[in-house]
């Protein structure tokens, strides 16, 4: 666009330089560049302020959910009051190039094994290292930073029974049982930088046994609604 408005000024300099006099060519090219300059002044702004938005945005952090893998940290023993029980983790990680504040992990969604919503409300996730007894809790992610989201556990004494990993207001004995017609959960994990991301998850067990250690949940895919229950 520019180019064409450089030769555009060429071609009237040439025209006007044959036929009319100095001061005819001098307002013929204030003439022209009154017309060639505003616009190339206009694109040049429109491209550094699309090019200041596109930077703001890549330096956004990034969530993301890790691939589960049958292994720790995603799976974990613990005693608690003498009680062995098997806990279930989901990772998210920081793939972004900023940090991620105030992130937070909850259930917002449940669904049966036809994949219907059951409407219930949401339940709050707990961050690794969040103990028995301790409120809900914030954590920030640092660029690459991968933290992980207690979800689901079992009891040793109960292993034919899943429990909702959250919240954690009491004992290990106080937990939710997770309801037989529930199958399906949909996660999402928030931060104050960004949009949350929403990530459908199935519940199993290992080898069709309700035996210890086999709760086992997987990523079904992303979830496209983006809404909560």
């Amino acid at each position: 666009m520019v180019i064409d408005y450089i030769f555009g000024v060429v071609g009237v300099y040439q025209t006007v330089t044959s036929t009319t006099t100095l001061s005819q060519i001098g307002w013929a090219i204030v003439f022209v560049l009154a017309f060639t300059i505003p616009p190339f002044i206009a694109f040049r702004t429109v491209k550094v302020a699309r090019d200041k938005l596109q930077g703001k945005l890549d330096q956004k952090p990034k969530l993301e959910m890790l691939d589960i893998k049958d292994d720790k940290p995603f799976w974990e023993f613990d005693k608690h009051v003498g009680q062995e029980s098997f806990w279930l983790r989901l990772g998210v990680k920081n793939s972004g190039i900023s940090p991620a504040t105030k992130c937070v992990g909850k259930i917002v969604k449940f669904r049966d094994s036809s994949n219907r919503q059951i409407g219930r409300d949401f339940i709050p996730l707990c961050w690794q290292g969040t103990y028995i007894g301790q409120l809900f809790l914030e954590t920030g992610l640092n660029p690459c930073e991968e933290k992980y989201l207690d979800v689901l556990m079992q009891k040793e004494k109960s292993p034919n029974v899943a429990y909702f990993a959250a919240p954690r207001y009491g004992g290990i004995d106080e937990l939710e049982q997770v309801p037989d017609n529930i199958t399906r959960l949909v996660i999402a994990v928030y931060c104050a930088e960004t949009k949350p991301i929403y990530t459908d998850f199935v519940i199993k067990w290992k080898d069709n046994t309700h035996c210890y250690q086999s709760l086992r949940i997987e990523k079904a895919g992303v979830d496209k609604e983006g809404s909560q229950t």
